[in-house]
């Protein structure tokens, strides 16, 4: 029969011999998953952050007095110039806008 100090002398003896467990050793296997996840995280933050596109464009163009940059009278130039035909091209790229922020 053991006495008291020596199962408790077993006990730490085990416990040292017993591999510390760290938080990576439980995570590795499911890097790729976890770096999907990731990388969704960062597309749908930066999605929200283009959702107020379309309002920002009415606004500026369409009822504010601002000139469009070059690069966005291009975009917008295969629909019209016009303040009508820029608030058509905020009123369909609005469909494009909801899929990509979800």
């Amino acid at each position: 029969m053991k006495t008291v100090k020596e199962k408790a002398a077993t006990v730490a003896a085990l416990h040292n011999m017993q591999k510390k467990i760290r938080i990576t050793d439980l995570l590795y296997p499911h890097w790729f998953t976890l770096s999907l996840a990731f990388v969704a995280v960062i597309g749908e933050s930066l999605t929200d952050l283009l959702e107020p596109w379309p309002l920002k464009i009415v606004f500026d163009y369409v009822f504010g007095s601002k000139q469009m940059p070059e690069w966005l009278a291009s975009i917008v130039g295969w629909i019209g110039t016009d303040k009508f035909s820029i608030l058509n091209f905020a009123v369909l790229g609005c469909p494009f806008d909801r899929d990509l922020a979800r």
